[in-house]
């Protein structure tokens, strides 16, 4: 089996959403087979990226290259008055070169792949099997008459679709007017090496978490920041920890300061080890707009804490209220209000709450989600 995987993630280095296929690619490559990685540059490059390229081709694909006309056209044009056309080199053209049996899709939104336009010709021109793997469908996302045909065409073509929740499934068949028989539901990998609820922390005052990239529109962290600035949270004893990198760092602390909670909001830098972040703090919050399902969420519960999240995506699938934790019935400012209130009163549960994540995640945890899907790809594919 001879494998080509392409990420549409763009903009940064690495997110949730690269660890599926990077699992997918490193089982391929344990089975001896062979696999080729297409990946957008981002800066820095990311170790994994790094580790894979010891191993295998991979390939960064660069910014659009403009094709302009010759110098005489484009002073022809100035002259006449007539705009310069700018034509784009195909990126994707050397992959005609690579040989290969199907082709992995990963992409961040469903509908990544129609902003890019060469990438979006390739596959229309396909004749290799593909298969389509989406980590999110967006609460704001719309496709008019022409984008929805032209995504219904590409997902009808697609061997089998990926999705790492069901809500997004359900949610993008509505937006395609189209159902999707042929999709499936996957799990992600966790990056929790070993399973076991950390032992409680001795904090003298409550700690909490944020754990997701700094990126306001997709993770509500400013939907957050406005409702501890309430009052009633100015006078609680908390303090919480917002672990993550991303383009709204400067922001979000201009928001800390602007809601005077500089002494009780803490940013603090991408967390690479996730079981350090357990030990310090005793509940998760995700105040998100829009999700598939978080990593964060699962590996949270793998350590035994409990959870505070917005109903968005497959969030509620993990978390039952009152039991493993609290659910904001929607992302705003009074249904998030809301949760951290009942959270908050029960916080003598918030252990017990912990033990029950545990329990629950560790049943809903796929052990090697590299495997499940390279399998589905060979049973699908011979």
């Amino acid at each position: 089996m001879r494998l080509l995987i392409i990420s549409t993630m763009y903009g940064f280095s690495w997110g949730g959403s690269e660890e599926l296929w990077y699992a997918v690619a490193k089982e391929t490559l344990k089975n001896g087979f062979n696999v080729d990685i297409v990946v957008f540059t981002n800066s820095p490059i990311h170790n994994k990226l790094l580790e894979l390229q010891k191993k295998t081709n991979l390939y960064f694909i660069n910014n659009l290259t403009p094709l302009l006309p010759p110098l005489w056209k484009r002073i022809y044009f100035k002259v006449i008055g007539r705009p310069i056309e700018i034509r784009y080199a195909n990126r994707f053209n050397f992959l005609k070169n690579i040989k290969y049996d199907c082709v992995l899709l990963s992409q961040g939104g469903a509908t990544d792949i129609i902003y890019y336009e060469d990438l979006f010709n390739y596959f229309l021109q396909l004749e290799t099997p593909f298969y389509i793997l989406n980590h999110l469908v967006s609460e704001s996302m719309f496709l008019n008459d022409i984008k929805r045909k032209q995504m219904r065409d590409l997902y009808t073509r697609s061997k089998q679709v990926f999705f790492v929740s069901d809500r997004n499934r359900s949610d993008f068949e509505r937006r395609l007017i189209l159902h999707l028989k042929n999709a499936l539901i996957l799990k992600n990998p966790v990056n929790v090496k070993r399973a076991g609820i950390i032992d409680w922390p001795q904090n003298e005052i409550a700690q909490m978490a944020v754990v997701a990239r700094i990126d306001v529109n997709h993770k509500g962290h400013d939907l957050l920041l406005d409702v501890l600035s309430q009052q009633k949270w100015q006078v609680r004893r908390f303090k919480l920890n917002i672990y993550g990198t991303g383009p709204h760092l400067t922001y979000l602390q201009d928001l800390i300061d602007f809601y005077f909670l500089g002494n009780k909001v803490e940013l603090k830098n991408h967390a690479s080890n996730i079981t350090g972040v357990w030990k310090e703090n005793e509940i998760l919050i995700v105040p998100s707009r829009t999700e598939g399902l978080p990593l964060t969420i699962v590996e949270a519960m793998l350590c035994g804490r409990p959870i505070v999240t917005t109903d968005v995506g497959d969030c509620a699938v993990m978390v039952e209220e009152g039991k493993t934790g609290w659910i904001a019935e929607a992302a705003s400012f009074q249904h998030l209000d809301a949760a951290l209130e009942k959270a908050w009163q029960a916080r003598t549960q918030w252990r017990q709450a912990g033990i029950a994540a545990y329990e629950k995640a560790v049943k809903f945890v796929d052990p090697n989600p590299g495997k499940t899907l390279l399998s589905l790809m060979q049973v699908n594919l011979f």
